[in-house]
């Protein structure tokens, strides 16, 4: 397994005749932050992990086992195991040690066995891709890039067996980069993953078989269809699937493998207009439950496709004068406006009769707007202005407010939903040009807060 210590272990004051050894990944400067700890002559229902230094007063009442609440704070999520009074009592963290911090490690009734610090440069670890950080399920996946073959495995803590699987899931996909680790046996008690897996140190995973809750697929709009526990929706180029948050998704579609997507959405492009893809897809919950299905999804014929894309109702300049709408078209096809209406809560204003190229950006504004205000983010002198007599009765609703586009038919094209712009100078922006008009579609906009006539952009900790 390539577990074997990669460096001697601080020597105890406590117990010196104990040869405490820890196991984990090689590392320079301390301990890995993955880490096991084999204890000979220990009861391992009475180790202990502490973070930093351990004072005499709570040696003394570790030695009482009359713990503190100050010192239960301190306490580090591990799982032991060993009852075998002859053989060596073990523990493993469940969450990975921080870099630089100081441990203790000790022994209800006996006091400090073993002061660590954790190295400051930790080893590369196999991505774990699922289950999200804090969860836990009964398998995981790891993405190291290469691939691994199938074997069977001792999990630690819980004494049964794990498979290692090629690819994601027993579905293989990936099978050249990912790998999957599952329960082969259901576990009365939490396990850990292997330190390590072929040539692969796995971070620390916790494994249980945990009460599965019912998966919830999403609700699809008019425009989308159902794929598995998520929808998809068609362009003439492309495909925008999304799906829930709680679910890993891997798709095989026009001879590519996309994936592993933990997001909430997946664009596919470069298709072919007016075609039919195959696809095969499976869908992982936190639990481990697999979800597969198969289908085909079809391509619309060219168009031009008008998207509502991004919105400043907030302007740190004068409203309304400042505040404008973007305009994306996602087609193929020169789009023509001549005819099509916008509608907000207080009425509808007609479009000039002008045209937004396939892949261009263009601003509706009204009369008054400034592209030099230098107060708010200017679009280039590139961007298309799209002038229009007003937008809203008296301007666009801070509030909130429903904005749809319809053609000259009369058709819904796209729409914005009624969400609050509660920063100035911040937009309302759509996540990808390509998603449907539900509102999971929709955000505020990142720093510097808009990005008029540009491709949007979202804040990393608003989008995980």
């Amino acid at each position: 397994m390539g577990c074997e210590p990669s460096f001697e272990p601080p020597v105890p004051e406590v117990a010196p005749d104990r040869e405490i050894e820890i196991h984990g990944a090689p590392s320079a400067g301390g301990i890995p932050n993955v880490a096991r700890f084999e204890v000979p002559g220990s009861n391992a229902a009475d180790l202990r992990l502490y973070t930093g230094s351990l004072s005499e007063y709570y040696e003394r009442r570790l030695r009482e086992r009359d713990l503190p609440e100050s010192l239960l704070d301190r306490e580090v999520q591990a799982l032991r195991w060993g009852v075998d009074p002859a053989a060596p009592a073990w523990l493993g963290n469940q969450e990975p040690l921080v870099p630089g911090q100081r441990y203790s490690l000790a022994e209800l009734g006996l006091g400090l066995l073993l002061e660590v610090d954790v190295a400051f440069e930790q080893p590369e670890y196999a991505p774990r891709v699922w289950p999200p950080q804090g969860r836990s399920g009964r398998l995981a996946v790891f993405c190291p890039g290469w691939r691994v073959g199938e074997s069977s495995v001792s999990l630690d803590a819980c004494g049964v067996a794990g498979h290692v699987a090629v690819g994601i899931s027993d579905v293989g996909f990936l099978a050249e980069s990912c790998f999957t680790l599952e329960l082969t046996d259901s576990a009365s008690e939490p396990c850990l993953a292997p330190l390590a897996i072929g040539d692969s140190w796995l971070p620390a995973t916790r494994l249980a078989v945990e009460e599965s809750v019912a998966r919830a697929s999403l609700e699809c709009a008019v425009t989308e269809q159902p794929l598995a526990d998520g929808c998809a929706r068609a362009g003439d180029s492309y495909l925008a699937l999304r799906k829930p948050r709680e679910s890993l998704w891997v798709v095989e579609i026009a001879g590519n493998t996309l994936g592993p997507e933990t997001g909430d959405f997946l664009v596919i492009s470069g298709l072919s207009p007016d075609t039919s893809y195959a696809y095969s897809l499976v869908s992982l919950d936190p639990a481990g439950n697999t979800l597969r299905d198969e289908g085909e999804v079809r391509t619309l014929a060219p168009r031009a496709q008008v998207v509502l894309n991004e919105v400043l109702a907030n302007p740190n300049g004068p409203e309304p004068a400042q505040e404008w709408i973007e305009l994306f078209n996602a087609g193929s096809r020169v789009a023509s406006l001549d005819g099509y209406t916008l509608e907000d809560g207080a009425g509808r204003t007609e479009l000039p009769p002008a045209t937004v190229s396939p892949g261009a950006y263009a601003l509706l504004v009204t009369p008054e707007y400034d592209r030099a205000y230098p107060f708010d983010l200017s679009p280039s002198k590139e961007v298309q202005l799209i002038v229009v007599e007003q937008l809203g009765k008296s301007g666009l609703s801070n509030s909130g407010e429903p904005l749809i586009l319809r053609d000259p038919d009369g058709d819904l094209v796209s729409a914005i939903p009624p969400l609050k712009h509660d920063k100035p100078g911040y937009s309302v922006a759509r996540r990808t040009p390509e998603l449907s008009d539900v509102l999971i579609s929709f955000q505020t906009h990142g720093a510097p807060g808009a990005s008029p006539g540009e491709a949007n952009r979202f804040d990393a900790a608003a989008t995980d």
